[in-house]
């Protein structure tokens, strides 16, 4: 199925998936959690119509109702996946691991032999131990993500 035929061209359809109208997350897969988010959705639509707009276009009663049955449909909830982009996870593994190992240190430190130091020490190590993660850090490709959503300038803004 080409996703460009599913309304008119002028209308991304990356920008308007199923996910999006109905405010879930692309990793919720348990029914109850998908109908609680879906009710909540529901809720803020009828009481506000321009509470829960995409690009500007409030969404509507029916278009939510679209995109419930998308969900709720396991063959076009697989398609409606293809578009939507899984939520990025920062690879903060490593930061936190040396974290916990600080604080292990320092509780097993005598608490008053701190009081007597200078923690500013440990201001400038702790920002030099963020710089190097950053410096260090894996950076996605711009040719995916979020620049992916962008729409392209015959389409976008």
């Amino acid at each position: 199925m080409n996703v460009w035929r599913r309304g008119p061209l002028h209308n991304n359809p990356y920008a308007r998936t199923a996910f999006r109208v109905a405010r879930v997350a692309r990793e919720v897969v348990r029914h109850r959690t998908l109908v609680q988010y879906i009710g909540r959705t529901r809720r803020i639509v009828s009481a506000d119509p321009r509470a829960h707009t995409i690009g500007g276009t409030p969404v509507t009663d029916p278009e939510l109702n679209n995109a419930v049955a998308i969900l709720e449909d396991p063959t076009q909830r697989i398609m409606e996946e293809l578009l939507e982009h899984a939520t990025e996870k920062l690879p903060l593994e490593r930061v936190h691991k040396l974290t916990r190992g600080v604080a292990e240190a320092m509780a097993m430190q005598d608490v008053e032999r701190l009081r007597e130091r200078n923690l500013e020490t440990f201001q400038s190590w702790a920002k030099n131990l963020v710089r190097q993660f950053l410096d260090n850090a894996h950076t996605p490709s711009p040719s995916f993500g979020a620049f992916e959503t962008e729409p392209i300038p015959p389409f976008g803004r």
